[in-house]
């Protein structure tokens, strides 16, 4: 069963690259939810709601762009899951091994994107600066939980970099093949995050 929803999983998020056609919006929301499946046989709750909620957004946003806000919550409302799970897993270590330095790096990029982003956001300027420290949270919790490897940290990055790339090109400047790259990076980081991030894999 957990073979069969990754590989459908695979396959909606591939058909989800040649949009628009009339099921996009379908596979685009099985591509996520088909994960959440995943997890949930696992006995990940926390996980599942995590990509429930951004199969959630990624439905709303698919079905009207006036929509952004609420997608946007459903992203918001993900990343908290995501870090609840991420804390219940931090590794139980005094060790500082470098977290300051992950911290200040992920707090500088935020600065530094924000700022750029700020002329273009209009009213959404509140919205995106919540957003924005949600989804840093998430990654800085990634990087401190106890999961054996890399990938959890590596599927959190990529979901800053699909948004990053999303936020750059919706409210600065257009980026050539943004669409196809956000949808990439956004799909790949869930599947790190959904593979990765089951019990089986945490530190002793």
């Amino acid at each position: 069963m957990r073979r069969v929803a990754l590989l459908f999983s695979a396959l909606a998020a591939v058909a989800f690259l040649f949009s628009p056609h009339p099921v996009s919006t379908v596979v685009k929301g099985l591509s996520v939810s088909l994960l959440a499946l995943v997890a949930l046989g696992s006995g990940r709750r926390l996980l599942a709601s995590a990509l429930l909620l951004s199969s959630a957004g990624d439905v709303v946003l698919d079905l009207d762009a006036r929509l952004f806000v609420l997608g946007l919550v459903a992203f918001l409302a993900a990343h908290i899951v995501y870090v609840a799970l991420f804390v219940r897993h931090r590794r139980a270590t005094r060790s500082t091994d470098g977290r300051h330095a992950v911290l200040v790096a992920l707090v500088v990029y935020g600065l530094i994107f924000g700022c750029w982003l700020w002329p273009g956001l209009g009213d959404l300027r509140m919205p995106v600066v919540v957003y924005m420290t949600a989804i840093l949270a998430m990654v800085w919790t990634a990087t401190r939980a106890g999961y054996r490897g890399y990938w959890v940290v590596a599927g959190a990055l990529l979901f800053l970099l699909s948004d990053s790339i999303l936020g750059a090109s919706r409210f600065r400047v257009e980026i050539p093949g943004h669409s196809w790259l956000t949808w990439v990076t956004y799909y790949a980081g869930q599947r790190l995050l959904a593979t990765e991030g089951d019990g089986t894999r945490l530190l002793n």
